[in-house]
């Protein structure tokens, strides 16, 4: 990596510094509201820079091979994440010859690690206890879960990986020190059977 930080900053040791490569553009920059369908590519990287959220009734299709690259934190200190909101769909079709990844920024000499980003979410309606209730960590706004279709469907997930997710996504800067609002890779919440994870 020609990035001079490397190797011997306090950024470069927590996993602040991003890969040499990393180079995002608007047109594959992931951050704040999606309110539109839209395609991942597998001819582009991606780049999740701060959390993002899919909005109902769109859908976020993926396509086999692609690769999304989150950053560790957005400008005010929040790790991350990609949130398929209630309503809304993810469609990822991964293959075992061409699977779909999202990952990190970081060089591949300082992996693996753990906590380098959010990870994914994925919110449904179907019925769970008490009806309805919200992701830790997210604003209650935009992480509701839970409804009554048990036969809700929020996508598909086949051939995905999820690597080196777990940070803490709390918003809040002065609750977010050992709030516990982390995310361990795919988090589902109140998805109905009618969603598809395999292999992931």
């Amino acid at each position: 990596s020609s990035m001079w930080l490397d190797s011997w900053s306090w950024l470069s040791e927590n996993g602040m510094v991003p890969a040499a490569d990393v180079n995002p553009s608007p047109s594959t920059t992931l951050c704040g509201a999606i309110e539109t369908s839209m395609t991942i590519h597998s001819s582009e990287t991606y780049y999740l820079t701060c959390q993002a959220f899919v909005k109902a009734p769109n859908i976020l299709t993926i396509e086999r091979g692609a690769t999304i690259r989150a950053y560790a934190r957005d400008k005010d200190g929040a790790a991350p994440a990609l949130t398929i909101e209630r309503g809304a769909k993810i469609m990822a079709q991964g293959s075992p010859t061409q699977p779909i990844t999202m990952t990190n920024v970081l060089h591949s000499a300082t992996l693996p690690r753990r906590k380098t980003w959010g990870g994914l979410i994925v919110l449904g309606a179907a019925p769970i206890s008490g009806g309805e209730n919200s992701v830790e960590g997210l604003p209650s706004d935009l992480g509701l879960y839970g409804g009554t279709d048990p036969t809700d469907s929020s996508g598909v997930l086949q051939y995905v990986r999820v690597w080196y997710g777990g940070a803490d996504i709390e918003l809040n800067v002065d609750s977010r020190e050992n709030s516990g609002n982390e995310i361990n890779g795919i988090t589902l919440a109140g998805v109905g059977n009618g969603t598809i994870v395999e292999h992931c």
